[in-house]
């Protein structure tokens, strides 16, 4: 079985912009959520 997926999957040692999943998301690093009109 084969997991493809078009964004990056979390990588311990990257930045925080890199990938999907990442455990530091959160409230505090969203800054578009005003932008995509959704709740924080």
């Amino acid at each position: 079985m084969n997991l493809w997926s078009h964004i990056p999957m979390y990588a311990p040692g990257k930045d925080i912009s890199f990938g999907c999943g990442n455990p530091n998301w959160g409230a505090a690093t969203d800054r578009n959520f005003e932008l995509e009109k959704r709740p924080k």
